[in-house]
């Protein structure tokens, strides 16, 4: 199931501007040029909003990342131009993210943050003569995992048959958001993503490597 966050950046009614974050095991939490798409800049823009990929300054109005853990903060480009007003941050597509964790909008400027899945609207003011107040250095996401949800892997076996190796895993506590991503090595140290699966809430899980 895509796990996708849009975010909406509105001066008022008209004047608005949209990003949004996909989560893919497939993707990294680097600059992708052939996945992420740019934020391109037009002729009177009034809103801008854009996000960006780990360790980069390209403006992004589409960026794929890899998961959601605890470390993950996603830097956001926030600027509104014309007379100063209350401007809102609003999130949707909440339901579709792991939901082992909260989402929380962290505001550097006025040293606050808000969870955003439980309130999925933030109102905010520029000032134009305070360079903190819009930019990229106000806002990012922060992820913090539920206390509640303890998933844990309880075993994970791998044996071969005739020309395949046969997996299995056991885990507990899993949620319904919970997805598997099987790597396999290079023997180098290096792993490569082969296999996805969304959790079913069974506990035990089996995929066949025809290596």
């Amino acid at each position: 199931k895509p796990q996708v966050l849009r975010i909406k950046l509105a001066k008022d009614t008209i004047n608005t501007d949209e990003s949004l974050i996909a989560f893919e095991p497939d993707a990294k939490n680097d600059y992708e040029p052939i996945l992420d798409a740019d934020r391109l800049s037009g002729i009177g823009n009034v809103a801008t909003l854009a996000t960006y990929a780990a360790q980069n300054s390209q403006m992004l109005a589409i960026n794929h990342l890899h998961s959601i853990d605890s470390t993950l903060r996603v830097k956001l480009f926030v600027n509104v131009s014309g007379a100063p007003g209350i401007n809102t941050l609003t999130f949707s597509g909440l339901e579709t993210l792991d939901q082992r964790y909260d989402v929380f909008l962290v505001d550097h400027y006025k040293k606050d943050s808000l969870q955003i899945n439980l309130y999925k609207q933030y109102a905010f003011n520029i000032r134009p003569d305070s360079a903190g107040s819009y930019g990229d250095s106000r806002f990012e996401l922060a992820f913090h995992k539920k206390s509640t949800i303890n998933y844990r892997l309880l075993s994970f076996t791998g044996a071969p048959v005739s020309n395949t190796i046969a997996l299995k895993w056991k885990v507990e506590a899993e949620q319904n958001a919970t997805g598997f991503t099987v790597e396999k090595g290079d023997g180098n140290g290096s792993f490569t993503p082969v296999y996805n699966l969304q959790s079913s809430g069974d506990g035990t899980y089996t995929w066949v490597d025809k290596i």
